[in-house]
């Protein structure tokens, strides 16, 4: 397959974006657009294993074959035209089709969300934070410990960053997602393991768990934590 390619794809055939910050899509005056001009902009979506989708996602139930990447707001008013037109089934949506590991793929879509003037003051902060910790991590030569991420962000590691129950709960999958590969989680053999045998999903497909399995991966997989979070993450709040 080609890295990057045009097609007109089945809505059925998509799947979310697990990186989504939003939690609001309003969608009124494109759903109007839509419906009398089509989509003019081709979504981004990425291949991935085939999973069944769940939620409340418009093609929750299907099993899909492409990620959302970019453009969800255009998705869910083509999905809603669609809806008023006698169903999603057998319609589709132009779209870029590109090879993107996880790490692209949570660039792109929290770049394109933070480029929106839309998002609202908490989830514009969440965005950035999520991203910035984990590209100070990748990317800054002087980069001294991940300690040092918390304090560039003025954040409280041991109020804002423990990895217990309530702390997973109150954030979004995008989110949790910015942890796991701030920290390695998903490449962890135990992570792996109870990913397949005990949530029977195939290797690697973490990206199609819902939020309360990430956090069972998280904290029933019996990972060993230390020397990788900080112990300060890891200790009670003060």
């Amino acid at each position: 397959m080609e890295e990057q390619s045009f097609q007109e794809l089945e809505l059925t055939r998509i799947g979310r974006c697990p990186f989504q910050m939003r939690r609001k899509f309003d969608i009124k005056e494109l759903i109007q657009s839509v419906a009398a001009k089509g989509v003019l902009e081709p979504i981004l979506v990425r291949p991935v294993e085939p999973y069944q989708e769940s939620g409340d996602f418009p093609t929750a139930g299907n099993m899909v074959e492409y990620q959302l990447v970019a453009g969800e707001r255009r998705f869910r008013a083509r999905c809603e035209v669609a809806v008023r037109n006698g169903g999603i089934e057998a319609a589709r949506i132009p779209a870029m089709v590109r090879v993107l590991s996880d790490d692209d793929a949570f660039d792109i879509a929290t770049i394109e969300n933070l480029h929106r003037q839309d998002l609202n003051e908490l989830e514009e902060a969440e965005g950035f934070k999520a991203f910035a910790a984990v590209r100070k991590v990748l990317l800054d030569p002087g980069f001294q410990g991940r300690g040092a991420v918390a304090a560039y962000l003025g954040a409280d590691l041991q109020r804002d960053y423990r990895l217990n129950k309530d702390y997973l709960e109150k954030k979004t999958i995008a989110e949790i997602h910015a942890l796991a590969q701030w920290f390695g989680l998903w490449r962890r053999d135990s992570a792996q393991v109870f990913l397949t045998d005990v949530l029977k999903k195939k290797p690697g497909q973490f990206h199609t768990c819902k939020k309360d399995e990430l956090i069972r991966i998280i904290l029933e997989s019996g990972m060993d934590l230390a020397g990788v979070v900080p112990g300060e993450i890891l200790g009670k709040a003060k």
